[in-house]
This record gives structure tokens, C-alpha cells and sequence, in this order.
């Protein structure tokens, strides 16, 4: 399976270092893992990314996309992209993830909750390639404290993560803290994308059932 990762995730799964934890979640190694061409430099310069990030998490970030794909030209529908730019609300980076090729067996994992939401305006040809093959972040860091220690994964959330996202900062803020908590939090989110964006988003209980 390959998965096409965006820039906002691979910065924020970068800082709690749970990069082997997706591996596990999905089965895959690292050489599935596929990134934006843009994904090197942005990290490295955008004035933006040094201000929500630690040195640290940008080193680890730049490490781990060295260990990645590029996605290539050839792995890219021109005709997709031309249709989605007419789609507001989808910006370069996800212009293009929405636009892979559809191989036999992929996922795409993006923090943008309004581009996912405006794939409902896309033709039917690409709602139909993208149908179940889309995770957000909020489900994957379900998935990610689903199998994890939530106090190891609570203090990189709070020491690392970045302070912009509203979604993360909401659940980790709340009063006697819990994993429960967090779990309620994310998955009020997490249900509220998914009535929202048609069945684009990606069902972890098939997972759940081969293994069981």
C-alpha cells in the first residue's frame, strides 16, 4: 500500500516522533510512504513552520522525509488536477495528493478538514477514486493513542505539538485529563468531518475485523 502524506501532518506526527507508531497502524514500512515535492523545502524555510516548531521537530521532520518518496509526475492525473483547481478551498499541496493516481491500494493522510469537506464538489470520477481512502489527523491520532502510552503520548502532545491547531489544544486542555477525554474530544471531531465529507474518509474497522 502507498500512502501520500501532506506537510501539516508530517510536521505534527513529526513532533510527538510517532512515526513508527503509523507504520504499525496501517502495516506498511517506510519505504510506502510518499510526500509532496515541496515538502524538503517548505519545512526547511517557511517562517511559519519555525514559528509553531521547535529546531527539534524540524530536524526530526527533515529526517523523516529524507526516508520517504517524492511523489512524481507520473504518479499524478493532470485531468484531476485540472478539474480540482476549479474546487475552492483546495490549496497546491492537497491539489495534488487529491490527484494521484489510482493505484490498487493507497491512502492519502492530511490534516485539511475543508479541503477533505470540499471533495463533494469534485466530478464523480474522483469521489468515487477517493472513496474510504482519506485520514485525517484527529483519527490518527486515535489510532495512535488506541495503542500507545497516553502519558508518553501527552507529553510530546504538550511539549511539541503544534499550538495553532485549535482541534488538538481543546482536547489536550481539558480538566483532569484523561485518555477517555481526549478519546470523547477527538472522536466529537472526528464524527462531525465525517458527516460532513460523504464517505471519503478512511474506515479503520475493516482492520479491525481481518484481525479479529
Amino acid at each position: 500500500m502507498k500512502v501520500f502524506i501532506d506537510n501539516d501532518i508530517i510536521l505534527k506526527i513529526s513532533s510527538i516522533a510517532a512515526w513508527k507508531e503509523v507504520e504499525e497502524t496501517f502495516r506498511v514500512k517506510r519505504d510506502s510512504f510518499y510526500v509532496l515535492p515541496t515538502a524538503k523545502n517548505y519545512i526547511q524555510k517557511s517562517k511559519t513552520v519555525k514559528k509553531n516548531y521547535t529546531e527539534e521537530v524540524i530536524k526530526y521532520a527533515l529526517e523523516f522525509i529524507a526516508t520517504c518518496n517524492e511523489i512524481t509526475e507520473q504518479q499524478i492525473n493532470k485531468d484531476d488536477i485540472d478539474s480540482l483547481s476549479e474546487v475552492p478551498n483546495i490549496d497546491a499541496g492537497e491539489l495534488i495528493l487529491f490527484s494521484v493516481k489510482n493505484v490498487n491500494d493507497f491512502l492519502i493522510l492530511t490534516g485539511d478538514k475543508k479541503a477533505i469537506i470540499q471533495l463533494n464538489s469534485a466530478n464523480e470520477a474522483i469521489k468515487e477514486k477517493l472513496e474510504h481512502k482519506i485520514v485525517c489527523l484527529e483519527k490518527l491520532l486515535l489510532e495512535i493513542l488506541r495503542n500507545n502510552d497516553f502519558e508518553t503520548i501527552e507529553r510530546k502532545i504538550k511539549s511539541n505539538f503544534c499550538s495553532n491547531d485549535k482541534v488538538v489544544k481543546i482536547a489536550f486542555s481539558q480538566s483532569d485529563l484523561s485518555v477517555g477525554k481526549v478519546n470523547e474530544c477527538l472522536s466529537s471531531y472526528y464524527q462531525d468531518l465525517k458527516n460532513k465529507s460523504n464517505h471519503f474518509l478512511y474506515l479503520f474497522i475493516l482492520i479491525y475485523l481481518i484481525i479479529n
